[in-house]
This record gives C-alpha cells, structure tokens and sequence, in this order.
C-alpha cells in the first residue's frame, strides 16, 4: 500500500504530512481532510427495487438523463464509473471519499408513486450476511475502490451502517459485522481507510441499541482490538446526527476524530456547532464534516419536466468556507448524481448543476490549485492516462482544467493525438472527455483504432478570452 492515513493530535495526515501542504494559507498545515459522500458506491439490491426504479422514467430524474445508456441495473459498473471520475475528484483538491456497506438513500427524490415510509427499507442494500460476515461482492467493489484511492493517495472513510438497513440486522449481528469490517481491512493491510462505524446515529429507537449513541463506543472498542502487525490500531468514529452527543466522555474519549453533520444548518449555526465540538474534545482530536449540502430544507423542485417532492439542500459555498475557517473538514453531500441512483459519479454540470461545480471548485481553491491571478486556464491533470502508460483497449481519459476567474471562463477543451494538426476531440462542457464521458455519446476512446505502438496526446484547454494552455502525455499502444 502506497497512503496511508493517521492522527496527529487534531490534525489528519497523510503519509505523515499534511493533506495539503500548498494549501491557502488559512488551510495549510492545518491538517484538514475534504472529502465527498459516495456510499452507493458499493451499493447492490438484493431485492428487486432498484432494478426498476433504476429504468422507470416516472420516478427516476436520471433516466432521460443517460438516455438508458446504463441499461440494466449492474452494481459492478456502478463501481467501474465511479472509478472512472474518482481521479477527477482528486485532481480538483477531494482527499477522501465515504463508502458504506449498507450505502445511503438511495432512491431520491420521491414522487407520490414511489414515495413511503418505509422506501429505505424496501432497498436490500445490506454488504452483510444474517450471521453479519462480510458479504464477498460489497467486499470485493469496496477493494477496488480502497486500492484505486490509495495509488491516487487518497483516503476512503469506510461506512459500516446506515438507518435504512440496520434495522434488518441485530445487535449480536451488528457487532459481528464490526469484527468483520476490522479483520478484513487489517488482513488486506489497507492503510489509508478510517472507519464510520454509522451515518446520522442517535440515542433514537429507531436505531438498533448497539449503534445508538450512549453505546456505540463499545463498537469503538471492537474496531481498537485490531492491529496492523506493526501495532497500530485502525482509526475509528461514527456521525452522530447531534452534536451534542460528542460531549458524551466515552464518545470523545474513545472515537479517534470526531465526524458531524451540518445538513440544514445556517452558516451561524455550523460555525457555532465547529466551535461547540472543539471545546468538548478540547481541541485535542480532528473533526470533519461527514456531510453537508446546504442551508435549509428543500421544496419542490423540477427536473426534466417532472415535479418532485422533497427537493434536495442547494449546497452552501459560504457554509464550506466558514468550516475550512473554523479548522475542520468538510464533506460534500449531493443528493443528486452523487448519492441517488443511477448515480453521475462526474463532476457534471446539467439542469442547473452548476453549484455542483462550484462545489468543487471551492475544493480546489482551498487546496491551493488554483492562481490567484494571471491569464488562462490551468491544465491540474489528464486522468486516467499516464506517462508511458500501455494501453490496450477503450480509454476514458479526462482533463481537469480550472482558471483563475472561474470555470464559467473555459471555453473548451481540445484533444490531439500525435503531431496532428485538428482536434480529434473537442469538448467544451465539463467533464472535459477525449471521446466523450459515459453520458455523452460516443463514450471514450478506442485505443486499439490506433497504430500499435508509442503516441501523445495534446491537451489544449481554451478560455473564452482566447488565453489557451497545453499539456502532453506519452503513451504506448498495444492490441
């Protein structure tokens, strides 16, 4: 393993060193974790539910987006696309990801047709077994994406629970699952991994005893049993829902940093929530906003001509800032594309989506990767494609651009291979895609229409001012 993930007081590190060491000066060196919410990454129906809401265009705003690109429900893919932009999220400054073993939602938003009390629970998005071992395929998709993180030099917040699954579990079965989890991540040596044991717990009855907040360090306790062969411990936590929990002695006392949510909340109220956990934890542990997306509930809201219900948070560029600020982490929480299904794991702009870039933008304005001043865009990476690579088959290579005025000022982005003198892809809404992204026909790039051998592909990113940039890549062909 090439990252690995620890605790320095009340900073997080990464590989020893701060997350981002050219960060703005507000952020640098304070050991502040960004991460985004993906628990569906993993996500499987074992039930039937998802299939069909998957391709039913009444009740799911994201069919007429892919156009039924995606077909069929297939959760292996799922975690294929998600990889596919994960590189993306850590060019523009994302330093962690949460998965979760009984994901989240994740059907959103609900129409009448569909909408009920129990939806969460018609969902069997469960990565455990009756007996609560771990079941092989969540593991094997939760492998995947732990080691892509790692050689990207990323953390991945490891979820255990969620309230909509829970409940089908006991609590002998819940703390069997813990044991799991931690043998597992222990055995295949993961380092860059921190645990959450579950999203949003309280002390409420809807949650199983075992998870609820007055008990869930003895699941703290479980997860320190484990320990790499050179002794150290696993990092563990959980989300509790209020953070008022967090002054509970064996929660402070026993959780490695503390995770909480800032969903609905004001911009006076995150910052004085920040403030309250600090004082509980004597600023001694590391706090990260497990997830955030705005400042007061959503109303109705339209997409594609539907009217739906329950409309999500819009995100909250002042409440990121003011966390940042307030020395803690924070973690981005988009109902749509990044949690409800079929998940746009890009970071796209559609229909209004604009704030979702904004959103990551702002991660990478914290990070320190984006000029203050100066003329055109900056090329931060190609993804999926690296020097000297071999390729052998349909690629989907990307190129993060940014500019110091906003990406409202990129005007395309242009692809060229070898010495050609015309683009053989132009793109000129984000993702930028050589080929075209999965929504965007024809979808990435076969390589095997090259010649075998050794090519270079040009990045020329263009603002709306004319000021261009370039980037080269070498690569090998093979067929």
């Amino acid at each position: 393993m090439n990252t690995r993930a620890s605790i320095d007081g009340n900073r997080f590190l990464i590989n020893g060193k701060d997350p981002y060491p050219n960060a703005r000066p507000e952020v640098a060196n304070k050991g502040i974790l960004l991460n985004v919410r993906a628990v569906n990454a993993l996500l499987d129906d074992d039930g039937s539910y998802v299939k069909e809401y998957w391709s039913d265009p009444s009740a799911n705003p994201n069919v007429g987006y892919d156009g039924g690109l995606f077909g069929t429900w297939d959760a292996d893919d799922n975690t294929r696309r998600f990889l596919i932009a994960l590189p993306s999220w850590r060019a523009m400054g994302v330093r962690a990801i949460t998965i979760n073993f009984q994901g989240g939602g994740p059907l959103f938003p609900y129409t009448k047709e569909y909408y009920g009390q129990n939806i969460r629970q018609t969902v069997e998005n469960n990565g455990f077994t009756k007996e609560g071992a771990l079941k092989p395929s969540f593991a094997a998709r939760a492998e995947r994406i732990i080691r892509r993180a790692d050689e990207l030099g990323m953390v991945v917040i490891v979820g255990l629970f969620y309230l909509g699954q829970q409940g089908k579990m006991t609590n002998q079965t819940i703390r069997q699952a813990v044991h799991s989890v931690a043998a597992w991540l222990v055995e295949k040596n993961f380092r860059n991994v921190l645990i959450e044991i579950a999203n949003e717990n309280s002390n409420d009855s809807i949650w199983r005893e075992a998870l609820r907040a007055d008990y869930v360090h003895e699941l703290f306790d479980i997860v320190h049993s484990y320990r790499y062969s050179d002794g150290s411990t696993l990092l563990v936590s959980t989300s509790l829902i209020r953070h008022t929990d967090w002054n509970l002695p064996q929660n402070k006392d026993k959780a490695d940093f503390v995770l909480i949510h800032l969903n609905g909340k004001s911009v006076d109220e995150g910052k004085q929530i920040i403030s309250d956990v600090h004082k509980y934890v004597n600023y001694e542990k590391p706090i990260m906003v497990n997830e955030d997306a705005g400042t007061a509930a959503g109303g109705t809201g339209e997409m594609d001509g539907i009217l739906y219900d329950n409309w999500a948070y819009p995100p909250a560029l002042e409440k990121f800032d003011a966390t940042v600020l307030g020395q803690a982490g924070w973690g981005y929480y988009g109902q749509y594309f990044k949690q409800s299904m079929p998940n746009n794991w890009e970071i796209y702009r559609r229909n209004g989506n604009e704030q979702e870039l904004d959103i990551f933008e702002r991660f990478a304005y914290w990070a320190g990767l984006i000029p203050e001043a100066g003329q055109g865009p900056v090329i931060l990476a190609i993804n999926n494609l690296t020097q000297g690579e071999i390729v052998e088959k349909t690629a989907y290579i990307s190129a993060t651009v940014v500019h110091p005025l906003g990406w409202r000022h990129i005007a395309r982005v242009e692809f060229y291979l070898d010495d050609e003198k015309t683009p053989v892809w132009i793109d000129g809404e984000p993702p930028y895609y050589l080929g075209g992204d999965l929504f965007r026909g024809p979808n990435g790039f076969d390589m095997t229409s090259l010649d075998e051998g050794q090519h270079s592909l040009r990045v020329r990113a263009v603002d709306i001012a004319g000021h261009s940039t370039e980037k080269e890549v070498v690569f090998n062909v093979k067929r």
